[in-house]
């Protein structure tokens, strides 16, 4: 009972950021919005926002990150990034709920494919969907 008190408050904050995010200006934009996927590693669900800038603010939490967090549990990724020919590049500074911060500077790199698509990058690439 509670971690879903835990994860509730982190779903509410992040939507009502995402639903306070004005429309994406251009090309470099796209990013702008809320994503999830299904991390390739261990089938964990995995939700990310990035903020509208030109150096977006990107967090990302993962809910039973078995690879960051000893026995799982959930991870926040935050950083900065920046946008460049279709890529979001940057870095993660990784926090574990029951540990603290497991790790800095943890590269992300995504592609976009289309306007509902993101690829990441790296040694397990992944697909990210648009949610908003």
């Amino acid at each position: 009972m509670i971690r879903k008190l835990t994860i509730l408050p982190l779903l509410a904050t992040l939507l009502l950021g995402a639903s306070l995010m004005p429309a994406r200006a251009d090309a470099a934009h796209d990013f702008t919005g809320v994503w999830t996927s299904v991390d390739p590693v261990d089938d964990s669900f995995q939700v990310m926002s990035v903020g509208f800038s030109d150096s977006p603010r990107v967090v990302l939490i993962d809910f039973n990150a078995t690879v960051a967090c000893d026995g799982g549990g959930i991870a926040i990724a935050s950083g900065r990034g920046s946008v460049s020919d279709g890529h979001l590049t940057g870095d993660f500074r990784v926090r574990c709920l029951v540990q603290g911060i497991v790790s800095t500077g943890v590269g992300f790199d995504f592609t976009l494919i289309d306007n509902e698509t993101l690829s990441e990058a790296g040694p397990n690439p992944n697909t990210w969907a648009r949610l908003f």
